[in-house]
């Protein structure tokens, strides 16, 4: 009887703890933070970083010109996570290159002239160009002559002994940390002002020496951000401000960031990689577990955040077989909870082994899934949509305003259009405006065009 009485009391108190465990990542559907416009609309966020190339190029800035800014529209991006580097805009000490903050203007107007918002990430991978890395400036690095030798894969790079330094000495080091948060001032008083810039991003994957992780975030990266974000407040900066949690955080691991030790509009900007995908041939049923697994912690961080949920970067190598479905399954589960993102990233093969474009900047396989049906703006509250099977629905309550809701659809389908809404089509864009109703209903049936 003793026996049984201890085994029923083992049964609750694991059961206690799973439930606690299925709490902690079941997020909740109704309580989903999101971005709005100056209309009062819900806007939702698919896009692309912009670019790879540039950590290379000579001027740090992309090879796109014009007429490739003008595909995001075709392909129903409206966002562009935009790589800038400290080094680019600091090269030496208190010297600030404005000509390159000129150009990089330019090319965030030019973006805009096709409709898409701007976040600027202020960019780094493995600190310098020195660890083969980038981001960090010369006259920023004190690795105390720690060797380094290159790794394979490259995030192999970050345990190096010089890197591990590097890394432990800035987040040490009070001045540093000051002249990086004034360079992000310099940053935005010269950007933030553009109309279809939403933000800046304060630092690309940030990594501290291990192993003191909880520590790190807790406590040195939540201070940083803290401080980074009442700097910018003071001078006048009023923008979203998008807080990534440290690098491994991509792989679905739980952050311990303190966002509510923040000011202003923070946005939590996770990335999202499978964690066993590095190097491997093939996604796996495995791969799919851990990383929808991860999804929904970030999902339920977001909402505790009281922040939307926005990806600043996800992929896949092309050279893993199955990455098509792992793209699906990451778009499935975001619309459960109007996930915004930007894809890794608006690249020709060339360059990068997540390109959208061939060598030859045709067109990739993996847009007939990155662009797809979906809701850019919703003129309500409290939406569920879904696309499956290439059959679109979405339900809203309404809102007093004669703004559209807009729903792309690709210029590669026809579509059959129902709703209790007025609607009109614009190009790739159907814009349904309230006709009185309480909740709105759209459904859009699509077919591809060569299958008329």
């Amino acid at each position: 009887m003793i026996l049984k009485l201890l085994l029923i009391v083992v049964i609750l108190v694991i059961g206690y703890f799973l439930k606690k465990l299925i709490d902690l990542v079941r997020p909740d559907v109704n309580k989903i933070y999101y971005f709005k416009d100056k209309q009062g609309r819900i806007t939702i966020y698919h896009g692309v970083n912009v670019c790879n190339y540039s950590k290379y190029s000579p001027d740090f800035l992309p090879w796109h010109k014009d007429e490739d800014y003008a595909k995001l529209k075709k392909w129903g991006f409206n966002l562009v996570r935009f790589l800038i580097y400290w080094e680019a805009v600091e090269p030496e000490k208190g010297k600030y290159n404005i000509d390159y903050l000129k150009q990089v203007a330019e090319h965030i107007k030019t973006i805009g002239k096709y409709g898409a918002d701007v976040i600027i990430d202020v960019h780094q991978d493995v600190y310098s160009k020195k660890y083969t890395g980038e981001g960090f400036p010369a006259w920023a690095i004190n690795d105390e002559g720690k060797p380094f030798k290159i790794q394979k894969p490259w995030g192999y790079n970050y345990l190096q002994p010089a890197v591990q330094t590097a890394s432990k000495n800035f987040w040490n080091s009070a001045e540093l940390k000051d002249s990086y948060i004034k360079m992000l001032g310099i940053v935005v008083a010269n950007l933030g002002d553009i109309d279809n810039v939403i933000g800046i991003d304060i630092m690309n994957e940030p990594f501290p020496k291990l192993p003191r992780i909880i520590h790190f975030e807790r406590n040195i990266l939540t201070e940083f951000y803290s401080k980074a974000v009442a700097t910018l407040a003071l001078s006048g900066f009023k923008k979203y401000i998008y807080f990534e949690p440290w690098m491994c955080t991509s792989t679905g691991a739980p952050t311990f960031l303190n966002l509510h030790t923040t000011i202003g509009k923070a946005v939590y900007f996770p990335h999202c990689y499978p964690p066993f995908c590095e190097g491997a041939k093939k996604y796996r049923a495995i791969d799919k577990f851990f990383f929808m697994l991860g999804l929904r912690i970030q999902a339920k961080e977001a909402q505790l955040f009281k922040s939307p949920l926005i990806y600043g970067e996800f992929a896949l190598p092309q050279i893993v077989d199955g990455y098509l479905q792992f793209v699906r399954d990451f778009i499935t589960v975001g619309e459960r909870f109007l996930t915004s993102w930007a894809w890794w990233a608006y690249e020709m093969d060339t360059y990068d082994d997540t390109a959208i474009l061939d060598k030859d900047k045709n067109e990739k396989e993996i847009l007939s899934v990155l662009s797809h049906v979906y809701p850019q703006k919703i003129a309500g509250t409290n939406p569920k949509y879904s696309n499956e099977n290439d059959f679109f629905r979405l339900e809203y309550e309404t809102i007093d305003t004669q703004d559209p809701t807009m729903v792309f659809v690709p210029e590669r389908y026809c579509c059959s259009v129902s709703s209790n809404m007025l609607f009109t089509q614009d190009g790739t864009t159907w814009l349904f405006r309230n006709s009185g109703v309480k909740k709105a209903k759209i459904e859009i049936y699509c077919w591809k065009k060569s299958q008329e």
